[in-house]
């Protein structure tokens, strides 16, 4: 790429262009083309970070003339002609054309029977193809949280706040992020007993999610039990005007509560140490998106290891099954359905 600042190619809706500009400005990367998913918008969003027209998402993945490809709207890419879509994702990794995403892609599990997206999916491919960002896992605070458990040992039980506007991240994408860190911190939970609350409920009236995280928005709260009888708790929202993050681990050597600017380990016998993590005012997703993405154009390598696609995506799906049902669901049972499909 040179000295040049590197170039990227933006879906995205009207309403997430002022984040997409200021995250694409702190990462010093320049706006060259956009669309949006709703073809009457795509104007409006180019317009919106000053960036030329594109009114073909797979066109851009397969010959836009740019160095990245961020996806904030996916729209229905993923979810219709889902075959052709991941060609278009492995005819950009040809390229050497990185494709982030702000959303899960893909976000439906069963709807994957009989597409090529099962191979990439089984195989850790689909990780090198399109990365999501931005991951809670691969920020500072969860480096300083995994230097301190090699010394706390494992946690009994533990609770996870995520929470942040919508416009950087659906409440899909927090649950997708949410269960890729507690696979990595405590494993695959037994089951998982979930409830969403749309922005619409209320007054007796109740929205259940349907079989994708496309679209997912509101709050959630879920408890995840696992087999060795561990629990962790979540609260998930995409209804609040600045991101958050707060994970409280209890285990025999004390407490530990985590959040983006601090670590702070009370230990067992009362004293506490505290690791200062970060002293910016920055918004904390936007500044971990920035940083994801400048690294992903400078080819520097996530350095953790990748997402574990189909155990993510079964513990996300099992939470929408819960939010369905009204009882508890098995990630184990969704994965072994989507091996059979």
């Amino acid at each position: 790429m040179g000295d040049a600042a590197p170039r990227a190619a933006c879906w995205l809706t009207p309403d997430q262009a002022p984040v997409v500009s200021r995250v694409l400005a702190a990462a010093g990367i320049v706006p060259a083309l956009a669309g949006s998913p709703e073809p009457s918008q795509s104007s409006q969003s180019a317009r919106a970070i000053g960036a030329e027209l594109a009114d073909d998402l797979r066109g851009v993945l397969t010959g836009g003339a740019v160095d990245l490809v961020l996806i904030a709207a996916p729209g229905v890419f993923g979810h219709i002609d889902i075959d052709q879509d991941l060609t278009a994702l492995q005819l950009a990794r040809q390229r050497a054309v990185p494709v982030a995403t702000t959303e899960p892609v893909p976000a439906q599990a069963m709807e994957l029977a009989g597409s090529n997206w099962v191979e990439a999916l089984e195989n850790g491919s689909l990780g090198e193809l399109i990365r999501f960002v931005p991951r809670t896992r691969r920020t500072r605070a969860i480096d300083e949280l995994h230097a301190a458990l090699e010394t706390f040992g494992v946690a009994r039980t533990g609770s996870l706040r995520m929470h942040g506007p919508s416009t950087l991240a659906s409440l899909g994408a927090r649950l997708f992020d949410a269960m890729d860190l507690t696979r990595t911190l405590m494993g695959v939970p037994e089951t998982v007993d979930a409830c969403v609350v749309t922005p619409a409920s209320g007054r007796g009236l109740h929205i259940l999610p349907g079989e994708s995280l496309r679209g997912l928005s509101g709050d959630l709260t879920a408890h995840l039990r696992f087999a060795d009888g561990r629990s962790l708790a979540l609260h998930l929202s995409d209804q609040t005007p600045r991101t958050g993050m707060d994970l409280r681990l209890f285990g025999p050597e004390g407490t530990i509560t985590l959040t983006p600017e601090r670590l702070v380990w009370l230990h067992a016998s009362g004293e506490p140490d505290e690791t200062v993590i970060a002293t910016t005012d920055d918004e904390p997703g936007e500044s971990a998106l920035a940083t994801q993405l400048a690294n992903l154009c400078a080819g520097v390598g996530p350095g953790h290891a990748p997402i574990d696609y189909p155990a993510v995506l079964a513990m996300t799906h099992a939470a929408l099954l819960s939010c369905r049902t009204g009882q508890g669901e098995s990630p184990e049972t969704i994965r072994r359905l989507m091996r059979s499909a």
